[in-house]
Parts: C-alpha cells; sequence; structure tokens
C-alpha cells in the first residue's frame, strides 16, 4: 500500500507468473488516474504487460522497485 495523493487505492494490479522457470512479473494499469509508467510510457489502462525487474515502474509520481525472491513471491 502507498500512502501518496498521485495513488489511488485501486491504482494497479501486479502478478507474478512461474511455469516452473524463471517467475513473470505482470502489471495492469486499473484505470487510473495519474497512469502507470513502464520505462517511461504510459501502460493503457485494462492492458496486462509483462515487467522486468530491471525497469523503472511508476505509479503517478512514486517510483516502485519490485523484486522476485528465490521462491517467486513478489515483494516491493
Amino acid at each position: 500500500i502507498l500512502s501518496n495523493a498521485s495513488v489511488s487505492g485501486t491504482h494497479a494490479r501486479f502478478r507474478v507468473h512461474s511455469d516452473g522457470s524463471e517467475p513473470m512479473i505482470y502489471v495492469t494499469d486499473l484505470k487510473s488516474t495519474n497512469g502507470v509508467y513502464v520505462g517511461g510510457k504510459r501502460l493503457p489502462p485494462g492492458l496486462e504487460m509483462l515487467v522486468s525487474s530491471k525497469e523503472r515502474i511508476m505509479l503517478g509520481n512514486c517510483l516502485v522497485k519490485l523484486e522476485v525472491s528465490a521462491n517467486g513471491k513478489q515483494s516491493s
């Protein structure tokens, strides 16, 4: 949970998927007002995008750092 005026209560969804290999992280903008940006480009609302933990991800004006542990669970 982010406490920032530029991030809404239902701003984005992050999902981790693993098929036994390296976990994959997906982000979806849930029709937020201030947007989700990946690598400086705004993600269209409703579109799920595969992202890398190395990419710059912004929710509104908040930078989000993603890390995936060895067991595939996401932390932020």
